[in-house]
């Protein structure tokens, strides 16, 4: 995994995150509620949250941290966080994709466009990558926070602290720029997690489209590896195989069930709280993350690669612009039938 990806995803990532939150957190209610020095007790746990806090509490010495909040107020919201900056590291490389593309498109070149595979009429290079680049364009997606929105999003407990809770300025202090429900509840909805499963898919499905495409341009005479190398282990006749374009369409196949695993994930929080939901969607989405990241490294070192070639003279061939002609024709007054069946026989020899 990249190196950047992989400290989102760490533990270490983690902890730095849940402690900011902690500690913001106790910035809001430390004058509101006793401070009073950590004292543990004898209390035994297996509640990794709960060993969390109480580690942060000693090394605080504040006896009173994570009142009002709830283990998902930590859960929820750091992998939100990992979720917002992984699609940010992802974004970044798709842009240095579209250079690729728009450098290789200049100076432009002819091609031969295809219809059900057979030759259908003319196109370019510079056509072909921009409708690529704006497939795979950033459309963005709607990245919400939980907001501290456990306990303390009770009424109930909102009274007993402070006897009103300004929710959105409070979530606003703790997540600078984000935006949080705005509603309380003890779990997040899901819908950032679902939004974020369906955009990686979107990206491994244009990856693998324009990977598709360049396969059958390899085929079709219109690309070709620049370096030397064998294309067979077998058959001696083969130039460098475009193997890099057939691995990310395979591996994109790793990712296009991650909305319905989400989906089912979601369905899964019994009566709204649950916790079971929390360790398969952190492991389910940086297992995404990783597979996304290698299709990219694959497309992307594969595509520097591969040269486009010019097809100016198969773009001569008259057959490609059967549709040129019989635009001619009815601009003539001759109507469509009949000039689809007079082109058909001119292309046939027949008079």
């Amino acid at each position: 995994m990249n190196p950047k990806l992989q400290q989102i995803w760490s533990d270490e990532f983690w902890k730095e995150e849940a402690t900011r939150i902690e500690m913001d957190y106790w910035k809001l209610i430390k004058d509101k509620i006793p401070n009073v020095h950590c004292v543990l007790g004898d209390f035994p746990t297996e509640h990794r949250i709960e060993k969390f806090v109480r580690e942060l509490s000693v090394e605080k010495d504040i006896g009173n941290l994570h009142v009002g909040l709830t283990s998902s107020d930590l859960e929820d919201n750091v992998r939100i966080k990992k979720l917002e900056q992984s699609l940010g590291l992802i974004e970044d490389k798709l842009v240095e994709i579209s250079k690729t593309l728009a450098d290789k498109s200049t100076p432009d070149k002819n091609l031969v466009a295809y219809t059900h595979l057979i030759p259908a009429s003319t196109t370019t290079l510079r056509a072909k990558c921009r409708s690529w680049m704006e497939m795979m364009g950033n459309t963005g997606i709607n990245i919400k926070y939980k907001g501290i929105g456990g306990a303390i999003g009770d009424l109930k407990i909102q009274k007993l602290i402070d006897g009103g809770w300004n929710r959105e300025s409070e979530n606003g202090f703790i997540f600078v720029g984000g935006k949080c429900q705005t509603y309380p509840t003890q779990t997040v909805n899901h819908q950032t997690e679902y939004d974020v499963a369906c955009k990686v898919v979107w990206y491994v499905a244009c990856l693998a489209k324009m990977s598709n495409d360049i396969r059958q341009m390899f085929a079709f005479g219109q690309a070709k590896h620049t370096q030397k190398d064998i294309g067979s282990t077998a058959m001696a006749h083969k130039a460098p195989n475009p193997w890099r374009y057939e691995r990310v369409s395979g591996m994109a196949e790793m990712l296009y069930d991650l909305p319905a695993r989400v989906a089912r994930i979601a369905s899964s929080c019994l009566l709204e709280r649950t916790l079971t939901n929390q360790s398969v969607l952190n492991h389910t989405f940086k297992q995404a993350f990783e597979v996304l990241d290698g299709v990219i490294d694959d497309f992307t070192e594969a595509l520097k690669l591969t040269e486009f070639i010019d097809q100016t003279k198969e773009c001569k061939n008259p057959k490609l612009h059967s549709e040129e002609g019989m635009l001619k024709l009815i601009m003539k007054g001759m109507p469509r039938l009949l000039a689809h069946q007079k082109i058909n026989r001119k292309y046939e020899n027949k008079k």
